[in-house]
Formats: C-alpha cells, structure tokens, sequence
C-alpha cells in the first residue's frame, strides 16, 4: 500500500480481501514494525514457499540481496554498494538455507549455525491448525 501509494480500497482490491479486513492487517502489521524497531524485536515472516514477480541477485562483494522489479532494464550491479559480482538467484539452486524452530537473539543464532550448532526443526506455524494474534507463542 504506502510503497505503490494505493489507497486502502486498491489494496484490499488487490489483496483479494475486504477493506476492514485489510485495515486490521495492515494496522497490526504497522504496529508489528514499529515495536520492532523502537524495542529492538525480531520480525518473522513464515508461512508456504514464496514467489515473486521479480529476479532475484546476491552480491559477492557485500552480500545484499536484492530484487528488481523492472524486468525491461538489465541489472548490471548491486543495489546496495554498486559491485558488478552479482549472481542471479536461481530457484533449483540453494542459495537460502531455512532455519525453522528457532529465536533468540540474530548474533547468537547466526554463530551457532556457523558452528554446525543450529539446525532446521521443519515445524513452522503454517503447519499448525489455529491463527496466531499478540502474543503468540507455539513453543519454537
């Protein structure tokens, strides 16, 4: 909504939902991000695969991912810093390692899963049969 300036209408629209309901996403998801960042907690986005509408590139240099939505124009350096060593992300190529069942604090995690210390549960929250709202815990 705010990043292609829709309004609340285009969006539900587009989201294939009513307004109100929209409203009531977009309100807790605002309020999500905001509590993330003045309390300094994690935001998890988990569900099934995801596609987009658009490629997707890693930088070597930096190691930014980045998308590019306008597919007429030639991607020819990072987004982030400007390097040209810049692969394209490939679906059949594991580039993304998923690391499900998880929490805690981002440097701790990231240095166990260097470590070999860290591995993936396969239990995420779509694989649960209820809805998750404020203060959720499932317990991974």
């Amino acid at each position: 909504m705010i990043f292609e300036l829709l309004g609340q209408v285009e969006s539900a629209e587009k989201m294939g939902v009513s307004r109100p309901t929209f409203a009531n996403i977009y309100e807790s998801a605002r309020r999500k991000v905001a509590q993330a960042f003045v309390q300094g907690k994690s935001i998890v986005f988990e569900g099934g695969k995801v596609y987009f509408d658009s490629e997707w590139y890693s930088c070597n240099n930096c190691g930014c991912w980045f998308n590019h939505p306008e597919k007429e124009e030639e991607v020819t350096a990072c987004a982030l810093c400007g390097s040209a060593e810049i692969d394209q992300y490939k679906e059949n190529t594991q580039l993304i390692d998923f690391v499900r069942g998880c929490s805690g604090n981002v440097y701790t995690l990231a240095e166990m899963y260097l470590g070999g210390k860290l591995t993936d549960s396969g239990i995420s929250c779509a694989q649960h049969e209820h809805h998750h709202g404020e203060g959720h815990t499932c317990g991974h």
